[in-house]
């Protein structure tokens, strides 16, 4: 770049102009791209969870400009003249992507849903303006949807700042918590309340800890079924305590209730020939999950190590997405699969749908698909 130094002061001046108008046009090129590159799901077929992990680890953008392109993307779906005004620069990455999650968030808070029409008004309101003067703008409509964003920061090796806003009732909540505990744990703080909740949840859902407890249970109801029984006046006791006997083991069916929700066609382990000519009817699909033993969701799980095993057939990668794990059967349900442990594998949901379309066909899974 020695050129630089030998430019005028007018030469420099037009060929940034040049390259930033360049820039703007690369950029929304890139946004186009990248919408197709979602339509096809060829970031699923590459062992990418989702098109953000494609953008971040196949991109190599940051994670803060792969979120502003992402954004900026899903509000060019809706407004495609939204294109014109980043070439032009009356709009910029920073500004759509602020109004994309200020829609996004007025739909979660207040439950608006903005009409293409209305989201065209709006993006006209901010052109020109600055991050900041389109955040008091957007402020002024709805002061709900631009309360300040979550924030994760590594502070230590072993401490993580975590801002949230919380609504009132779940400030309520916690404080109904902090007041159950407090024999317990008199000076709990917020970060004590949500370890002792995580700790919670785990024992009710992680596979691991579920399966551990059920070894255990059974253990120890093989070791009371070994111990010797007498009979003494008539009455049948062991010689132990009556505080030391074992109940037998609850039922399966009953515990571990998986937060998962699997979609029962997927696989890759069906002949080509099946995969071409599967014409089977979407009714077919919509009919009654089959039942998965717990203790056999729990294998997998535990198995595969709470992760999505796809892997693209050709660079080798491997999602490893933790992100809406799924029990899928390698060959569908649909199709004659079993739901033994050997006939079942860890998808995300991105990869189980993407598997699903590969061997039943997009017609047939367009009811279950969206963009």
């Amino acid at each position: 770049m020695q050129y630089i130094k030998s430019l005028s002061n007018l030469d420099l001046v037009s060929k940034t102009k040049t390259l930033a108008a360049e820039e703007r046009r690369i950029t929304t090129e890139i946004l186009w791209l990248l919408k197709e590159v979602e339509f096809r799901r060829i970031h699923a077929s590459l062992g990418y969870g989702s098109l953000f992990d494609f953008i971040v680890h196949g991109l190599g953008y940051s994670e803060a400009a792969a979120a502003r392109r992402l954004n900026a993307m899903r509000i060019l779906q809706d407004v495609p003249e939204v294109a014109s005004a980043l070439e032009a620069g009356t709009l910029n990455l920073s500004t759509v992507s602020t109004v994309q999650g200020f829609l996004r968030r007025e739909k979660k808070e207040r439950g608006v849903t903005y009409s293409q029409d209305e989201k065209r008004s709006l993006l006209k309101k901010v052109e020109g303006q600055s991050a900041r003067e389109c955040e008091k703008i957007l402020a002024t409509l709805s002061p709900v949807a631009m309360l300040p964003k979550e924030q994760e920061r590594v502070i230590t090796s072993d401490r993580t700042e975590l801002k949230v806003v919380l609504p009132q009732e779940v400030m309520e909540k916690l404080q109904r918590i902090r007041s159950l505990r407090s024999h317990a744990t008199p000076d709990a703080t917020y970060a004590d309340l949500i370890g002792y909740m995580a700790e919670l949840t785990l024992e009710k859902i992680d596979p691991a800890r579920i399966e551990k407890r059920a070894q255990v249970r059974k253990a120890k109801a093989q070791a009371a079924q070994a111990e010797p029984i007498s009979k003494v006046d008539g009455d049948l006791r062991t010689d132990r305590p009556c505080s030391e006997i074992v109940s037998p083991p609850p039922s399966s069916s009953s515990e571990g209730a998986v937060m998962t929700q699997e979609v029962v066609m997927g696989g890759s382990e069906v002949a080509q020939g099946q995969l071409a000519t599967s014409t089977t009817p979407t009714s077919e699909l919509r009919r009654k999950r089959p039942h998965i033993p717990a203790a056999v969701r729990r294998e997998v799980f535990i198995r595969d190590d709470m992760k999505c095993t796809y892997v693209d057939p050709i660079s080798g990668r491997r999602c490893n997405s933790d992100f809406q794990v799924q029990n899928d059967h390698r060959i569908p349900v649909a199709l004659g699969g079993a739901s033994d442990v050997n006939s079942l594998r860890n998808l995300c949901s991105t990869h189980n749908r993407l598997e699903a379309i590969r061997i039943l066909g997009a017609e047939a899974m367009q009811p279950f698909l969206r963009f």
